[in-house]
């Protein structure tokens, strides 16, 4: 009776205790669907950039707010603005399309030895087990809107008073309007200066009371002043740093926010990358004679990333090791036994003889 097991992204095959195993690029391999296919890994950026967005409405009794409150600066036009908060780049492994090999067993079978592939076909090890580890995909979170307080919202039906609805001028509304403002400000100065023997008890209640005489007069006050909301603003930008050409990675602007990068209404935030060339590693040729590539692995380029705006100020830095910078490598048959790679950016984590 078969039994089929399916385990992640686990391939077993069946090998001797002794089995060499030698890997082709795809397009030279003798027989590819006999052997088992990997790809070494690229890495690829997720641009992860947070703004800001503030919508402001004016108050119908913006024009009193001097007359009957004293206060000069208030919104008088509907706007919006942008503000960017953070950028942050992160690195994101895949498996490349131009690096793909076929990896063969030879010798006889007489035990079976695990050759594990990861979810994205790239080789994580040969003759020993490895636990999978599956990556969290990011969700972008759009638009949330930020919230400043826990006290009812009340709009602006819930402000008209018996006396404001019987006004026969906008005028005489925003005098009555502002009445209320004092009021309530008169009733929070008298709850805060009473004696202790006549304040609730319970703290929670007096805390509510405050709370709720608060944004009573902050919702007169928006009459006046204007309305004010936040948002945050999540954008993702997904690059291939071996394609970046233009040194602007994107454009802000403070009345659109992020716009395209032709758009020259927006400042441009540059993206710099610092490659420092490869280091060759010990070699792990044969010192008799060359034999036949066990496995193909790569050695990654350490690359120092800064994202910067025309101000130089500094908005993200930090060092990666990108494989499709450095080096693809080989590993001799004879070395092939039993081999751990990073399937993140292909590196040679271990290797050993027969």
């Amino acid at each position: 009776m078969k039994r089929i097991f399916i385990i992640g992204a686990l391939v077993l095959f069946a090998f001797s205790s002794g089995a060499q195993h030698r890997s082709y690029p795809v397009n030279e391999s003798p027989n590819p669907s006999e052997g088992i296919v990997y790809n070494l890994p690229k890495t690829q950026f997720l641009v992860h950039i947070e703004a800001i967005k503030t919508e402001i409405t004016p108050g119908p009794y913006y024009l009193y707010a001097e007359r009957f409150l004293g206060i000069h600066e208030v919104a008088k036009t509907a706007h919006t603005s942008y503000a960017l908060k953070s950028v942050r780049i992160q690195a994101q492994s895949i498996a490349d399309p131009e690096q793909q090999f076929a990896l063969h067993p030879s010798g006889k079978s007489k035990t079976r030895q695990a050759i594990q592939l990861d979810a994205k076909g790239c080789l994580q090890s040969i003759g020993t087990t490895l636990s999978t580890v599956t990556s969290v995909p990011i969700k972008d979170s759009g638009r949330k809107r930020i919230k400043k307080q826990t006290a009812k919202r009340y709009t602006e039906a819930d402000l008209i008073t018996r006396d404001m609805q019987q006004a026969s001028s906008t005028a005489r509304m925003a005098e009555l309007a502002a009445t209320e403002i004092f009021n309530i400000r008169n009733a929070r100065m008298h709850l805060l200066a009473q004696d202790s023997e006549q304040t609730p008890q319970d703290g929670t209640s007096y805390r509510i009371v405050l709370e709720e005489l608060n944004a009573m007069e902050m919702a007169y006050m928006e009459l006046f002043l204007g309305k004010k909301v936040l948002y945050h603003e999540q954008k993702q930008i997904r690059i291939d740093p071996e394609t970046i050409k233009d040194p602007i990675l994107f454009r802000f602007s403070p009345q659109q926010g992020l716009v395209d990068k032709a758009d020259l209404s927006g400042q441009p935030y540059y993206l710099q990358m610092d490659i420092t060339p490869t280091q060759l590693p010990t070699t792990y040729e044969s010192k008799s004679k060359p034999e036949p590539v066990g496995i193909y692995y790569r050695k990654p380029a350490s690359t120092f990333v800064q994202l910067t705006d025309a101000n130089q100020q500094v908005w993200f830095e930090k060092t990666f090791e990108i494989p499709q910078f450095g080096q693809v490598r080989s590993l001799p048959e004879s070395m092939s036994k039993t081999v751990q790679l990073c399937t993140e950016t292909g590196q040679l984590i271990q290797a050993a003889y027969e």
